[in-house]
Order: structure tokens, then sequence, then C-alpha cells
């Protein structure tokens, strides 16, 4: 049977009972210390640490959401983090979040979620997964990510943050995190060369020389041709940025894809 904990604001930082893991936060109210049952706040270094509450004016189904104010500092970065144990190394989960936002100058680095794995003894397992999957919907936006749980993996930091914007307030509400099937298998083919296209005189010379080899090294199925990020400058020599390109560019715009 599905373990389903429905969370007004409360957390728990483990979760030993048997089936599947379904974790639902909302409606938060301050506890002992001001912060949410199970929450803390989170930060690089102490000096960066943004303002953090629980706004009730502010919500999206509760009666309060986590709150992060830049609080004027132009490098504050952090926010709320939300311990959930249970995970099963290998295992897919799914992550929900949503927020609302004033006051950004460029949505896509200021406001982030962030998993962080950890092993049974605290420590970081794996690589952090970002939830980069973005839905506008009644004013607040929802990020959202499949993610399987590295190896060793006993549990999972949810953070919540606010990155570089001092005069922003991010407000967050209706988080969730829960146990999903693996999707399906989806097998890819990817190739690669091993060339250096000397003396090709330009970046031009160099991409064209580099997709002649291509054309004759690689062949029938193919999905995802993999390139050296200095292609431009190999046949050069020169400083780096007599050949940098915009993205799209010359080489991006012409090229395999």
């Amino acid at each position: 049977m599905p373990v389903v904990l429905l969370l007004a604001g409360v957390g728990l930082g483990a979760h030993a009972a048997s089936g599947p893991l379904h974790v639902r936060l909302s409606g938060f109210k301050p506890g002992d210390g001001g912060l949410p049952a199970g929450w803390k706040i989170w930060a690089p270094r102490a000096e960066l640490t943004p303002r953090t509450f629980i706004d009730t004016a502010h919500s999206r189904s509760g009666p309060g959401s986590l709150a992060i104010s830049g609080n004027s500092n132009p490098a504050e970065v952090g926010g709320w983090e939300y311990l959930v144990g249970g995970v099963r190394p290998g295992a897919w989960y799914r992550f929900v979040a949503w927020y609302k936002a004033e006051g950004l100058t460029y949505e896509p680095v200021q406001a982030f979620a962030k998993l962080n794995w950890v092993a049974a003894d605290g420590k970081r397992v794996g690589r952090p997964d970002f939830p980069v999957a973005v839905t506008p919907e009644g004013g607040w936006t929802r990020l959202a990510l499949n993610a399987a749980a590295p190896e060793k993996a006993s549990a999972v930091k949810l953070q919540l943050l606010l990155t570089n914007a001092p005069q922003a307030t991010i407000w967050w509400d209706d988080i969730s995190f829960e146990e999903t099937p693996a999707p399906p298998a989806r097998p890819v083919t990817i190739a690669t060369i091993r060339f250096e296209p000397k003396a090709a005189g330009s970046g031009a010379a160099a991409v064209r020389r580099c997709i002649e080899v291509i054309d004759k090294a690689v062949t029938g199925k193919t999905d995802v041709i993999l390139l050296g990020e200095t292609i431009t400058w190999a046949g050069t020599r020169g400083p780096y940025t007599a050949v940098a390109e915009s993205v799209p560019g010359p080489t991006t715009g012409g090229s395999p894809r």
C-alpha cells in the first residue's frame, strides 16, 4: 500500500514505513524557532543568507507559503531546505514545487530548486538534480523533475532557492516528492571522432573538415555525434576570443545538432 504524508507545514525527516514514498508539503505555519517543522534555512555562508519567512498573505492553496527575500543583498544565495528520508537507490521520484516571484531580473538562474541526494551517513552521493520543466499557471510557476535516486542514496534534501536577486521576493508552495514508475528505455546511439583539423586556417574551415570526416567515418544509425567544444579554435591556434561565436551562430546554426 502506498504511504502518503499530507503535511500542512509539518514535515518528517525520515520515512520508515513500507511502500512507495509520497510527501506533500503546503499550508506552512511557524513552529519552533519560527520555522515549519522539518524545514531549515540553507546558505553556503552566513553573510549570503537571504531573509526567509512564512507569508500568510501569499499562498497557492494552504494558508501560508515559504517566502525568501533578497533583502537588498546583491550576493545573497540560499533559501529553504527539507530532508526526506526513505529513498531507495535506483527508484524514480517525481518532484514538483510551485513558486511566484517579484523583482527578478533573470528568472532561470535566480529562482530554482535543487535535489541533493545523501547516504545514510549524511554524505552527499551522486550529483544534484535541478528541476527544469517549467509550466506557468494562474500567476504561479510549476517546477517539475523526474529523477532516479543514485547508488547508496537513502534520503534527499529538497532545496528551494533564491540567488543573486537583491530586490526580489519569491514564494514557494505546494511541494511534493513521490515515487513514480521508471520511464521506458530510450536507447541512444552515440558517435564521436578523434580528429584535429590542423592548419585549417579558420574556424569555419575547421568545422567543415570535421564534418567531412564524420561523413566518411560515422555510418549506420546514429542519434548523437559528439564534437570537441573548441573545434573552431583547433585549426587556428590563435586566442579563443578570436573564434568565439554567439549561440545560435555560424557554427551552431549550420552544423548538425
